[in-house]
């Protein structure tokens, strides 16, 4: 985490560019893709047969360490894309949902992880 706060830092001297209807998009995905992902994460700490695979918050981490995880995760995603200029915002936004959403489906699929609210 302290490198992706470093970078924030360092970035926010980039030129800015006018945030475009495709970068909403992505954005909304992204963060839809990170809310899935901690549904589901919330359902595999609630089953004590059952562990986490992220290294960042280990086999059984709390309640609020995975909320915090995962709000942390949003806001510094959407920092990132905020301070990018073109075409590099594109990029970090399409490759965090191509890396992201592999996580969520192997968890549907894989150990049957739903969506549950």
């Amino acid at each position: 985490m302290k490198i992706i706060i470093i970078m924030l830092v360092f970035l926010c001297g980039c030129s800015h560019s006018p945030w475009s209807k495709k970068n909403t998009i992505l954005e909304i995905t992204q963060q839809s893709i990170l809310l899935i992902d901690l549904n589901q994460t919330l359902q595999i700490i609630d089953d004590p047969r059952r562990y986490e695979t992220n290294v960042v918050l280990g086999e059984h981490p709390s309640k609020d360490q995975v909320i915090g995880y995962f709000v942390l995760s949003g806001l510094i995603h959407a920092g990132i894309s905020y301070v990018l200029p073109e075409p590099l915002r594109t990029g970090w936004q399409t490759s965090t949902i191509i890396v992201t959403l592999p996580c969520v489906i192997h968890n549907k699929f894989t150990i049957g992880l739903g969506i549950k609210f």
